[in-house]
Parts: structure tokens; C-alpha cells; sequence
């Protein structure tokens, strides 16, 4: 998941924050009960609490886009694959 965890749209496709952030929670507590193996990238230029966050709840690695070069990522998405 390439995000930087500030969301602005909800899953109706309204704008406006509280809500969206609401339902991306939402989302995220579902892909953690779901077992899936996920990774999240912030792509903010410097790390963000929510995109932290975020990950947390999914149960995801995360990893901040300063450090994301391509050796990182791959061996990142190889460990989330076992």
C-alpha cells in the first residue's frame, strides 16, 4: 500500500477527513483479520504518525519512503510473503 495515511475521501467517495480516516481504520482492522500479509510505504517526504498508524492496524511492515530504495522494499516484500 503506497499511502502517506492522511485520507480525504471516504469509500463512498465523499470528501472530508474524519470520515475517510474512519474508514480506512475500518479497512485496515478487516485486512488484519483477514491474515493478508500487507506492506505500507509512506510516501510523505518525511515519516507520518497516521501512515504508522496505519500500518499498525493493518499488522503491516512499514516502511518510510526516505528508506524505500529497491533492495529494502524487495527483502520487505519477501518477508511479508512467509
Amino acid at each position: 500500500l503506497l499511502t502517506d495515511g492522511r485520507a480525504n475521501v471516504d469509500l463512498q467517495g465523499r470528501p472530508g477527513r474524519e470520515r475517510a480516516a474512519l474508514d480506512t481504520q475500518a479497512v485496515a482492522r478487516r485486512v488484519r483479520s483477514e491474515g493478508l500479509a500487507a506492506v505500507l510505504i509512506d510516501t510523505s517526504p518525511r515519516a507520518q504518525p497516521a501512515a504508522r498508524a496505519l500500518a499498525a492496524s493493518m499488522a503491516a511492515r512499514y516502511l518510510p519512503l526516505p528508506y524505500a530504495n529497491a533492495a529494502t522494499l524487495s527483502g520487505v516484500v519477501r518477508q511479508a510473503q512467509l
